[in-house]
């Protein structure tokens, strides 16, 4: 929401599943550089080993849960463009229409 473009990539370690998604350090980045800052846009998209990817691909369910936290925290939501290197690319204007039955904060109190 202040116009600052963060860059998150895949934390790859091969002890499964300690990596970290492409999602989770850019929301990592973005709160602790601009605490309290809503995220405008995440744009997620992927390259295969060896070839263009020519497809969208959407964030992982721990992703889902991150992002939908992250907007209900800041009370603003995130919009999500999805694709690859070519083809079809599709825009959601919220993580809650990809996690419609979220498991949120409300649950635990």
């Amino acid at each position: 929401a202040n116009g600052e473009i963060i860059t998150g990539s895949n934390q790859e370690n091969a002890s499964f599943p300690v990596g970290l998604c492409a999602e989770r350090v850019l929301l990592a980045s973005a709160s602790s550089v601009f605490p309290r800052v809503p995220v405008d846009v995440i744009a997620i998209s992927y390259k295969g080993e060896g070839h263009a990817s020519d497809h969208p691909i959407s964030p992982c369910g721990i992703c889902r849960q991150s992002l939908q936290e992250f907007e209900s925290r800041l009370g603003h939501p995130i919009k999500m463009i999805l694709g690859g290197m070519t083809g079809v690319v599709y825009v959601i204007d919220s993580a809650k229409l990809l996690l419609p039955l979220a498991f949120t904060s409300e649950e635990l109190r």
